[in-house]
């Protein structure tokens, strides 16, 4: 015997329909799950099927008007399944979809007689939001729903995303948003956890900001480079932001961020400071915490990086390997001009292993893949590593 949840499509609504009722005793409740549920909102609605017969169903959304928040509008278990856990894999299940799509916080209500469902949104972590009435001990909302029509509302604060899924939901001004939503919960209804929660989503925020501002000073660093080599110096603030962000995302527990903030360390003692034996332990971590988060992207920067400190070291053949995989991984997420600035290395390396017909090669593949992609400063250094390699004086460059 198996269950499975999997999302409503419009197939669903016919035999949804035919069922309803008879789930709810004869109670007439066809009329409140239109069809438009099972046609536009099937990202966020599921069925519950049990041994390939449905068996539950999930209606809910995200809210058009109230970002953040996601709402369930109808949940039904057929009565032969109720206790086996259908109705909390289908809330899990909603969940997920909020929480994917940036919401922190999910809604719902209920009639105040029907003493099960308050009790099940409880066990499922809702808290009941304070009403302008009191039935049975329970704070309602006096015709919510229209007169004679109370309702019992409930809020669930979902949990802080982790950083995959924060990539999905949006960055720092999604996260700054979610941390006044959380503010608002907290002066609303009194709940101090949702301060918790917004201190955690404004150290992500405070850490994102921090990379991209290193990340803009790092590339005003590189203009002043290519204009004036000598005179070209790095900003000491470019390391503060890198640290300061691998050290909130370490305590947010966030490995990919982390392994980003420590590869710019890192790139940052290696490139602004030409020291490479500050660079290695960074780029050695990051590359160990990028691959444990399968972040292709940050483990291809750090390959790269470690191979250019390999081929300054006269380890050749190491920075060669170094550098083909970082390559590899650029062309395995279509970072093209990355591909090309990795191919004018791997040049220079075959170059001082003798293998000037392969250091042709690469260049003049460098140099298409730079044209083809409009990174007219990658085809620039291409055209200097020709000419460096062409020279009977030539010398490497870093």
């Amino acid at each position: 015997m198996t269950s499975r949840i999997r999302n409503l499509s419009p197939a669903d609504y016919p035999l949804v329909i035919s069922v309803i009722d008879n789930w709810w005793g004869g109670r007439q409740m066809a009329g409140l799950l239109p069809r438009l549920f099972f046609e536009h909102f099937t990202d966020t609605s599921f069925a519950a099927e049990h041994d390939g017969r449905l068996a539950g169903f999930l209606a809910g959304f995200i809210s058009q008007s109230r970002p953040g928040e996601a709402y369930i509008h109808f949940v039904g278990v057929d009565p032969a399944e109720r206790g086996a856990g259908l109705g909390r894999l289908l809330y899990e299940a909603f969940f997920r979809a909020a929480q994917a799509r940036g919401c922190i916080l999910v809604r719902a209500v209920t009639s105040p007689a029907n003493h099960g469902s308050v009790a099940f949104h409880q066990r499922m972590g809702f808290q009941l939001e304070p009403g302008d009435a009191n039935t049975d001990g329970i704070p309602v909302f006096s015709g919510y729903d229209g007169p004679g029509s109370d309702r019992v509302r409930f809020l669930k604060v979902l949990p802080t995303l982790d950083s995959r899924t924060r990539e999905t939901a949006g960055g720092m001004d999604e996260r700054v948003r979610r941390a006044r939503l959380l503010y608002e919960r907290a002066v609303f209804a009194g709940d101090p956890g949702a301060l918790a929660d917004a201190d955690l989503e404004l150290d992500a925020a405070e850490a994102d900001l921090a990379v991209a501002r290193g990340q803009i000073m790092h590339t005003r660093f590189l203009l002043r480079r290519d204009e004036d080599p000598d005179q070209a110096e790095g900003d000491p603030v470019e390391l503060v932001l890198f640290e300061r962000a691998a050290q909130l995302y370490r305590a947010l527990g966030d490995t990919r961020g982390e392994a980003e903030a420590l590869f710019w360390v890192g790139c940052f003692h290696q490139v602004a400071r030409r020291d490479n034996a500050a660079a290695a332990p960074a780029l050695e971590r990051s590359l160990e915490l990028a691959s444990q988060a399968d972040d292709k992207a940050t483990m291809s920067e750090a390959l790269r990086h470690l191979g250019i400190q390999a081929h300054a070291a006269g380890s050749l053949e190491l920075a060669r390997q170094r550098l083909e995989e970082s390559t590899r991984l650029r062309r395995d997420i279509g970072l093209w001009p990355g591909v090309a600035a990795n191919l004018i290395g791997l040049a220079y390396i075959a170059a001082g292993q003798g293998r000037r017909e392969d250091a042709v090669a690469l260049l003049d593949e460098a140099s298409a893949i730079a044209e083809a992609n409009d990174a007219p400063r990658i085809r620039r250094s291409a055209s200097q590593a020709r000419s460096e390699l062409s020279s009977p004086n030539r010398h490497r460059s870093s």
